[in-house]
């Protein structure tokens, strides 16, 4: 009662953090494969780099904000989706394998970009996000099984992996 902020929800807040921190790892590995770099010091430097600043980026633009834990979920979902249909559709359209890992680079920030203003105008509730969350999983899982049921990889090129991206 006494600090500003005291009174805020930090839940949500603290699983964006740890969000931004791991998706930091993932950028600080991805950013230097798509741009073909062989140097184990550039991935030295995009481990070193890439978390911490992602993780004070996420502080910066967060400290006095009320982010629920749907909130964060559907931001996280925003990345997580974002990643895995760049690096899905740009590996069917059989990009090079860097083109690929850029593709769920620029894809995954843009999940993320576009899902901030849709959870703040949302009004998700941690379930619903949950749900929400979970329904890529199984989407992608669903659209697996479909695929080799209907044997696609058989009867067209990339089958699975489109009916999974579609799911």
């Amino acid at each position: 009662l006494i600090w500003p902020g005291s009174l805020l929800d930090q839940r949500g807040r603290t699983d964006l953090l740890v969000f931004s921190g791991y998706y930091g790892l993932w950028l600080g590995i991805a950013i230097p494969v798509a741009f073909e770099a062989e140097d184990a010091q550039a991935y030295a430097a995009g481990l070193l780099v890439a978390p911490p600043l992602c993780f004070l980026l996420a502080n910066e633009t967060t400290k006095d904000a009320n982010i629920t834990k749907g909130q964060a979920t559907m931001i996280s979902l925003g990345g997580h989706l974002g990643a895995w249909q760049g690096i899905g559709w740009s590996a069917m359209a059989e990009a090079d394998g860097n083109a690929v890992v850029g593709a769920g680079v620029l894809a995954g920030l843009g999940g993320i970009a576009a899902a901030i203003p849709i959870a703040r105008a949302g009004g998700f509730s941690e379930g619903h996000a949950a749900v929400t969350s979970s329904a890529m999983y199984w989407g992608g899982w669903l659209g697996a099984v479909f695929g080799v049921l209907a044997n696609h990889d058989q009867t067209q090129d990339n089958g699975v992996l489109s009916d999974m991206l579609i799911g």
